[in-house]
C-alpha cells in the first residue's frame, strides 16, 4: 500500500526547510509539553501555598537510574552512580530503553546494579510500568526536556524525582539542578545535583568505570593472538549520513599514515560498524598499500570485548566516539575529536583525555539536543580544516 504524502508531512517538510533547527527544538519542545502544561500550573501553584511540599532526599528506598541514549552517556555518568551507591551502600536498578539495551553495558556487572530493567517508549505503557515497579527514587540520567517522563513518575506516586532541568524548570522533578550547556560537564553537574540534594559535599569525583564480564578478557586476548598485533590503537571515527557531520576521509587517511611512518611496529585496528563500514573502506583506500597489512578492523563487537582490547591499546581516537568514553574507564590515553559538539559537555571524564578541535570563533555550534546550520563561510570548516598532520602533532604533543 503506497502512503500518501499529507498536509501534515508537507506542514513539518516546509518548517524543517525555512526554519532553523534550533527553532524547530524549541518548537517541538512545547507542543511535547503542551497537553501537561495544566497540569503543571495547578502543580506549581499547589507547591507555592505549601499545599504540596518537596521532599528533600533523605531514604532513597527502590531506585532506578535511567538512561535511555547510548552507552557512552552511562560511562560519562558512571561516576555519580558509583558516588551514589558508595553513599547509600544499597543496590538500584538500571532503566534503559526499548530500542537501545546496549546502553546499560557499562553498569550490568557493577556492584550497585540489582536489575537491568527496560522501561518502555510508549508514554501510557511508560506510566503502567513505573506504577508497577513502585519505586521510591528514580533519578533520570540525562537532561529532560519533556514533561512526560516526570509527569508519569509523579502518577506513579514516585517520591524522589531527580533530573536536571534543560531549558524551563521542570515541575514534576522533586529535586533538579538546572543543565549548564556550556559551563561544566555532565559528570560535574551530576555531582552537584547530589550534593544539592543531600546537603552533603563530596570533594572527590570517582573515576568513570566500567564493569565487563571477566570471560569477555579470554576473548579479546585471544582475538588479538589471531591477529598478530602487540603494539596497537583503536580507531573509531563514526559517520553520519549528513555530509557536513564527517571528517573527510583523506584527513584520517593521512593521520593514519604520518602515524605509521613513525612507528613501523605500530598497527591501526578500527573500529567497524554497519553505518561506517563503507567510510572505512574509502580511509583505507587512500593509505598507501604498502601499509595495509598495518591496518585491521574490529567488526562490530561488543562493548565488553572492545573494553578489554582498549585496556591493551597504546591510545584511543574517535570524533566524540562512545569508544573514547570507555577508554577513559579503561585508564587509557584517549584522543576526542570534536567539530560542531561542545567538548566541555561531550569529553571522556579522565585526566588522560585529550580534546582534539579547531580554535572557530562559530564553534562549539551544535547543542545537545539539536544541531545549527553551519554559518561558516567554510562549510564544515571545523571538520575539513581538522588535517591529518594537525591530529599527528596534537597526537605527539601528548607524549606518545
Amino acid at each position: 500500500m503506497i502512503r500518501h504524502k499529507t498536509f501534515i508531512d508537507s506542514a513539518v517538510e516546509f518548517l524543517q526547510k525555512n526554519i532553523k533547527n534550533s527553532y524547530l527544538f524549541s518548537l517541538k519542545q512545547f507542543v511535547k509539553n503542551l497537553p501537561f502544561a495544566p497540569f503543571a500550573i495547578l502543580y506549581k501553584t499547589a507547591l507555592k501555598t505549601k499545599i504540596i511540599k518537596r521532599n528533600r532526599l533523605f531514604a532513597p528506598g527502590k531506585t532506578l537510574f535511567y538512561q535511555p541514549f547510548s552507552a557512552a552517556e552511562t560511562v560519562l555518568i558512571s561516576p555519580f552512580i558509583g558516588l551514589w551507591f558508595e553513599h547509600f551502600k544499597q543496590k538500584a536498578d538500571f532503566g534503559v530503553s526499548e530500542i537501545n539495551q546496549r546502553s546499560a553495558e557499562p553498569v550490568k556487572f557493577h556492584d550497585c546494579i540489582e536489575n537491568i530493567v527496560t522501561v518502555p517508549d510508549n508514554i501510557r505503557e511508560k506510566a503502567k510500568f513505573f506504577r508497577k515497579r513502585k519505586y521510591n527514587t528514580v533519578v533520570l540520567l540525562f537532561p529532560y526536556p519533556y514533561y512526560n517522563i516526570a509527569f508519569s513518575l509523579m502518577l506513579a506516586k514516585t517520591v524522589n524525582r531527580l533530573g536536571l532541568n534543560y531549558g524551563a524548570k521542570n515541575p514534576f522533578l522533586s529535586s533538579s539542578l538546572q543543565f549548564n550547556e556550556y559551563n561544566a560537564h555532565l559528570t560535574h553537574q551530576f555531582k552537584t545535583l547530589f550534593e544539592e540534594t543531600l546537603l552533603k559535599k563530596t570533594n572527590i569525583l570517582p573515576q568513570v568505570f566500567y564493569t565487563a564480564d571477566e570471560k569477555k578478557r579470554a576473548e579479546a586476548r585471544k582475538l588479538l593472538t589471531s591477529m598478530r598485533v602487540i603494539r596497537f590503537i583503536v580507531c573509531h571515527i563514526n559517520y553520519s549520513k549528513e555530509n557536513d557531520l564527517n571528517i573527510p576521509a583523506k584527513n584520517i587517511s593521512d593521520f593514519v599514515k604520518l602515524l605509521l611512518d613513525k612507528n613501523r611496529l605500530m598497527h591501526v585496528l578500527f573500529y567497524e560498524t554497519p553505518e561506517n563500514k563503507d567510510y572505512l573502506k574509502e580511509i583505507i583506500s587512500k593509505v598507501p598499500i604498502e601499509l595495509h597489512r598495518k591496518l585491521q578492523k574490529l567488526e562490530n563487537l561488543p562493548y565488553d570485548i572492545m573494553f578489554y582490547v582498549i585496556e591493551k591499546s597504546k591510545f584511543v581516537i574517535g570524533y566524540n566516539s562512545d569508544l573514547t568514553h570507555i577508554g577513559s574507564a579503561a585508564k587509557i590515553k584517549v584522543f576526542s575529536i570534536y567539530g560542531a559538539q561542545n567538548e566541555k559537555i561531550d569529553r571522556p571524564f579522565s585526566s588522560a583525555s585529550h580534546s582534539i578541535f579547531i580554535d572557530l570563533p562559530c564553534r562549539p555550534c551544535s547543542k545537545l539536543f539539536h544541531t545549527k546550520r553551519c554559518v561558516n563561510p567554510n562549510q564544515n570548516a571545523c571538520l575539513s580544516e581538522l588535517t591529518g598532520e594537525i591530529l599527528f602533532n596534537e597526537v605527539i604533543k601528548s607524549g606518545f
